[in-house]
């Protein structure tokens, strides 16, 4: 008896960024079949033809970023997915469906201030800019904590560019360190290196969640690991084809210094650094 034939696999992409692409390429490598590939930066003219083709196979798609998601949540019925490069859980596009299974970037707060408090043990509290308060955000948004092992942390809500002089001069100013986490304005290249410059002019540490806050002079930083979000990303896939909807895996990541921002605090590279923790000049 002939083995059934699996679906075909699609991958939907917000942009044509190196980490989404990269994702897909391990995602592709991991499933050992092709995946097709659609861009929304083509515009609805070129991706629809193909899109409503795979809907007419049955393909399973990889939402890549969120207005993949959000795009292929709005089709009635919506098709079997997984979510890439998401902050947050998804929620279900709408009532009945099955919640599509992620691979989330939003690493758990108290497994960072587990980091922060091991690499640095005199940082006794944190500053976190977030977009709203916790009763306004994703159903998973952590409230301010003081966790049994790392520092305790406060969040103060930044919903306009005006609010980060604030933020930096009063709401962060009894911090030793200041955790930036994913938010809209820090999109900027140009606001990153503002907030790193900031935090070191007051003598705080600057935690940063990507490349580009490690660039600026984040003394630490969290750095997903695109192709394991690919590869996580093949494991719910290969889930789906056995019903298995829903599940949520954080994204892999490593953490990298920066010697030269650690010296300018006055702070040395600690001792008995753990594997996935690396230094850079």
């Amino acid at each position: 008896m002939a083995a059934e034939a699996l679906p075909p696999v699609a991958a939907l992409l917000s942009r044509e960024i190196r980490p989404y692409v990269l994702a897909v390429d391990a995602l592709e490598a991991a499933l050992h079949r092709p995946v097709s590939r659609l861009y929304l930066e083509d515009g609805p003219a070129a991706v629809s033809a193909t899109l409503e083709e795979l809907l007419r196979r049955g393909a399973v798609f990889a939402a890549v970023g969120l207005d993949a998601l959000e795009t292929l949540s709005r089709l009635d019925p919506p098709p079997p997915m997984v979510a890439l490069m998401v902050v947050t859980p998804p929620r279900p596009p709408r009532p009945g469906a099955s919640t599509p299974s992620a691979v989330v970037l939003g690493i758990p707060l108290e497994e960072q201030l587990r980091r922060i408090g091991a690499l640095f043990p005199r940082v006794r509290s944190v500053a976190v800019p977030v977009p709203f308060a916790p009763s306004e955000g994703p159903s998973r948004a952590p409230a301010d904590a003081s966790p049994l092992f790392g520092p305790a942390v406060r969040r103060f809500v930044v919903a306009h560019p005006a609010d980060w002089d604030r933020f930096f001069a009063v709401d962060a100013a009894e911090a030793d360190a200041v955790l930036f986490v994913p938010h809209p304005m820090l999109a900027s290249t140009a606001l990153i290196r503002h907030g790193v410059t900031q935090c070191l002019l007051r003598k705080k540490i600057p935690i940063g969640y990507n490349v580009a806050f490690h660039e600026a002079g984040a003394a630490m930083s969290f750095l997903v690991d695109a192709a394991g979000v690919g590869r996580e990303g093949a494991r719910l896939v290969e889930a789906l084809g056995h019903g298995q909807t829903g599940l949520v895996v954080t994204a892999p990541y490593r953490v990298r210094l920066k010697e030269k921002t650690l010296r300018h605090l006055g702070l040395s590279v600690p001792q008995g650094l753990e594997g996935d923790v690396e230094v850079q000049p």
